[in-house]
């Protein structure tokens, strides 16, 4: 729009998709009466009826005697995009973590167990609830608490590791597994323990 075209709009009712409900507006307006500066996103439409998501602050404001509102417009429509792609890639990361026929088990570099996959908690016989609250020395027999150390390690260092280990389940027995390790770059700097029965 030009300038001259913007004014002759109204804000909400010609550019808002999908508008909030009347008595959210109006408590956006008592915060704004109370001098609150606000934050809302919206979806607005653009003069050739392109929809972008937009984030707006919202500021009371004097402006010739009269009180105003100023808003200033950001468009956020790639972030908005770049977050629906991430959301798509975790569910399908979620659902084949959770489909294969291995236990996956991931953990921080304390050695707790902070991730679990369905498989994990039948083989060990835990709930997913308990699992994520055990430290790997919590499944594996103490003759391979070794073995835990050094993959903690590797994985750290050399971004991989393999071995033939035996662990614990939850009622006592033994099992004997094959256990690769990699890294997980994430903010929590974990690491993925996988583990398949033998």
């Amino acid at each position: 729009y030009s300038r001259d075209e913007l004014l002759k709009k109204n804000i909400t009712d010609d550019l808002v998709i999908g508008q909030s409900k009347l008595e959210d507006r109006n408590k956006l307006e008592e915060k704004l009466n109370k001098g609150e500066i606000l934050t809302v996103i919206e979806k607005k439409k653009k003069k050739d009826g392109t929809i972008i998501w937009v984030e707006v602050m919202l500021a009371p404001y004097q402006f010739r005697g009269e009180k105003v509102v100023i808003g200033i417009n950001r468009d956020i429509t790639k972030q908005k995009q770049t977050e629906k792609i991430l959301r798509e890639s975790e569910r399908q990361y979620r659902d084949i973590f959770n489909t294969t026929t291995d236990a996956l088990l991931v953990f921080d570099y304390d050695g707790n167990i902070v991730e679990a996959n369905h498989q994990a908690s039948k083989i060990y016989g835990y709930k997913y609830e308990e699992l994520v609250n055990l430290s790997g020395k919590d499944i594996i027999h103490p003759d391979y608490y070794h073995l835990f150390e050094k993959f903690i390690h590797d994985v750290a260092k050399t971004n991989e590791f393999h071995a033939e280990s035996v662990d614990v389940r939850k009622d006592g027995t033994l099992i004997n597994t094959e256990v690769k390790g990699a890294p997980i770059r994430s903010e929590e700097h974990t690491s993925e323990l996988h583990h398949t029965d033998i």
